[in-house]
């Protein structure tokens, strides 16, 4: 069959392909050009299917670069919105695949960089854990990066979440307070013996 027509869809970047004044295809621009989809081309359905395939990767592609445009993403974080906008498993893993290869997806540099800026915002390691969980990290590479950062720094971190909590206006007996710490730090992520440590150093309990 022979293309007759590729017609602008309005002012969009996207055409249509007729063959007989019947849509054949509906493409990017990038794609019509690539496929020199003009009238007069010759055209079949191995060439309608590659270039539907080619539409449906840069259509990907172009929606994971505006995810990543807001902050860096893990590959399961952009895999699960990919298929939630309906592009198949094997348009979203070629993607996902040439976004690694270009070193915008890098699973490794963002545990790293995300486990140093939770820390450094006074989070304990079981939050952090949870958070990098959150968003698609791999449990496996979640739990080396944090093993190599070590607790250093942890309890100092917690005794800076402690202080800030001890600023605001309390009431009651020591012993309601010191729950209430500890309380606060477990839901910082800090570790049991961190809590219990930093509650005996900041709230004694002859209060």
């Amino acid at each position: 069959m022979q293309v007759s027509e590729a017609r602008r869809i309005g002012r969009s970047r996207r055409y249509q392909v007729l063959v007989d004044g019947q849509v054949v295809l509906e493409a990017d621009e990038e794609v019509i050009a690539q496929f020199g989809l003009a009238p007069g081309r010759m055209l079949g359905e191995d060439t309608i299917s590659e270039a539907q395939r080619a539409d449906q990767a840069l259509l990907a592609a172009r929606a994971a670069l505006r995810l990543l445009r807001f902050r860096a993403r893990s590959s399961q974080e952009l895999y699960r919105a990919l298929r939630a906008r309906k592009f198949s498993t094997e348009v979203v893993e070629l993607t996902l695949e040439r976004l690694e290869q270009a070193g915008l997806v890098n699973d490794q540099e963002l545990s790293a960089s995300l486990a140093r800026q939770l820390r450094e915002r006074r989070m304990g390691t079981h939050l952090v854990r949870q958070k990098m969980l959150q968003i698609g990290l791999d449990r496996e590479l979640a739990e080396a990066t944090l093993s190599a950062l070590g607790e250093e720094g942890e309890l100092e971190r917690a005794t800076a979440v402690a202080d800030k909590y001890l600023a605001r206006p309390a009431t009651g007996p020591s012993a309601r307070l010191r729950g209430r710490l500890y309380q606060h730090l477990r839901r910082r992520g800090f570790a049991d013996h961190i809590c219990r440590e930093v509650v005996e150093q900041t709230v004694p309990e002859s209060e």
